[in-house]
């Protein structure tokens, strides 16, 4: 079983264990193996809010002779206006944007890391940008209001709805997703939603994504039951109340005249007892929390990309 690890506050300087199940199909530890570790690569790390792969780290140095040893730059955001830096002063997590080069830090945890993200050269010097690009996953918010950042709530837990994009972001229009539904009887199959239309989350909106979701594309011939073209999502990457925060639907209610179909009927009991998986905080040293968040796709259908390479799904 795989194991990630959480970061950790100064508050709770030891590791917090979370649980969450073990994926049916794709190891989702194959897009975080420390093969694949390059210079100039910016990585998703896990937070310290509720383990979401929402922290940016450009890779700086790959070690020698180590078995595993990176140093890297933190990412922090940069606001482009106003209502961006509310936001980011009352440390709310952001996903997307601009980002700026942070402090540096060297690790030897492999399981801080998540995957790799796609991004493109910023208009500032040492500028990110960081948007979803069509073919990803995406978990954004539910009930999300840019006004949280007038009334800030530590306690505040949030809730996501996981979407496709369908477009790439376009400044001023935004980008067009539309709503997943998690298959009854396994763990972390979705299809779309068959009952609700695409939308589109506008410019002004963009803090609304939280965090970019792995995921391998199903061909339909894993198993009696598996939807053809459906997505197995990190579970890693999702909440680990994934029950309550994604009910099941059985398959028909879920897909949709895209082609997303079912392999065979013949059975949709799906899976036994999931494995488990550890989750451990670890903190990201010295960091002023006020400055930075966010999340990949991984397929056997890509192979490791560098950091400039933008890469979506079929």
């Amino acid at each position: 079983m795989g194991t990630k690890r959480k970061e950790r506050t100064d508050e709770t300087p030891d590791p917090i264990s979370l649980s969450y199940p073990d994926p049916e199909f794709f190891d989702f530890d194959e897009c975080r193996d420390r093969s694949l570790f390059e210079v100039d690569q910016i990585w998703a790390l896990y937070d310290d809010l509720d383990g979401m792969p929402r922290f940016y780290a450009r890779i700086r140095h790959i070690y020698e002779n180590q078995d595993f040893k990176v140093g890297f730059t933190w990412l922090e955001h940069d606001p482009s206006n106003a209502a961006e830096m509310a936001w980011s002063r009352q440390q709310l997590p952001v996903a997307c944007g601009s980002f700026r080069r942070g402090k540096a830090e060297v690790s030897q945890d492999p399981l801080m890391f998540s995957h790799i993200i796609s991004w493109e050269k910023g208009k500032k010097k040492n500028g990110y940008d960081i948007y979803p690009k069509e073919g990803e996953v995406w978990a954004v918010y539910k009930g999300w209001d840019i006004a949280w950042s007038s009334d800030p709530d530590d306690d505040r837990t949030f809730e996501y709805e996981i979407v496709e994009v369908l477009s790439d972001f376009v400044a001023g229009s935004g980008i067009n997703v539309i709503p997943l539904v998690k298959v009854e009887g396994f763990v972390s199959l979705f299809v779309r939603a068959k009952d609700k239309a695409p939308y589109r989350i506008l410019s002004s909106e963009i803090l609304r994504f939280s965090h970019r979701v792995p995921f391998h594309r199903m061909t339909g011939a894993e198993r009696d039951g598996v939807p053809q073209g459906s997505f197995e999502l990190d579970t890693a990457s999702l909440p680990i109340n994934m029950e309550d925060a994604f009910p099941s639907v059985p398959l028909e209610c879920g897909t949709t005249k895209t082609g997303i179909s079912p392999k065979s009927s013949t059975n949709d009991a799906g899976v036994g007892p999931a494995a488990v998986k550890e989750i451990e905080r670890v903190r990201r040293k010295e960091f002023d929390h006020s400055q930075l968040a966010t999340t990949f796709h991984c397929s056997d259908e890509y192979p490791a990309l560098s950091s400039a390479t933008l890469m979506t799904g079929n």
